[in-house]
């Protein structure tokens, strides 16, 4: 019964986050109540309260979800170049691959980010506290790559936002890539994909086997 318990709170957690992603993404924070949130979610108005205390610490639980995905598709290609078990320039090439892909497939991020920039404050802060401290931990392959002749025209706060804007934006707007572009980029698609080569190319070249192309 306890094993049942703890998987029926991990479950209802879970939604709440799933619903609150979803929801502050298309509305915006300020535009949010607890109920629209429990509501997606299906389950009941209390257990925000209950798991995070207020409407600001479920959004803050979200934005930590969101972000780790980032860290667990970036870090380990840093923390291979730093043991010297890896090409730091292919490192750098596979965590920026990384961050887009994730990117692609979780875009209400940068949508989420897109709504808290109109006005700034605590919650840009804190989300951009935590991207940064992502990309802290790229530090050394994005010095590396420089070394290399690679992204000299950034600085590591100047590629942070290129990434987000040409790399990441196009995700999480669909209808302007649609209009701009002529196709959703959606994941698991080849206009997705060819557009995550396209920002890698030309930031870092072509990599290896599409250089005889």
């Amino acid at each position: 019964m306890e094993n049942f318990r703890r998987a029926s709170s991990a479950q209802s957690r879970t939604a709440l986050l799933d619903a609150a992603e979803q929801v502050f993404a298309e509305r915006g924070f300020e535009a949010t109540s607890i109920r629209d949130v429990t509501d997606q979610a299906g389950v009941a108005h209390g257990l925000v309260r209950h798991y995070f205390a207020s409407k600001e610490g479920l959004w803050r639980a979200m934005i930590d979800r969101a972000i780790d995905r980032y860290a667990a598709a970036m870090t380990p290609h840093a923390a291979r170049a730093a043991a010297n078990t890896a090409d730091p320039l292919a490192a750098t090439r596979a965590a920026a691959r990384g961050f887009l892909e994730v990117s692609m497939r979780h875009p209400r991020v940068v949508r989420l980010m897109l709504h808290e920039s109109i006005g700034g404050g605590s919650r840009l802060d804190f989300l951009l506290s935590r991207y940064l401290q992502v990309a802290a931990t790229m530090a050394p392959l994005f010095k590396a790559a420089q070394d290399d002749g690679y992204l000299r025209g950034f600085d590591q706060a100047s590629m942070f936002l290129f990434m987000l804007t040409a790399g990441a934006a196009p995700f999480a707007l669909p209808a302007l890539s649609a209009g701009v572009l002529g196709a959703r980029l959606e994941p698991d698609t080849g206009d997705a994909e060819r557009h995550i080569n396209r920002i890698l190319d030309t930031l870092l070249g072509p990599a290896p086997d599409q250089s005889g192309r």
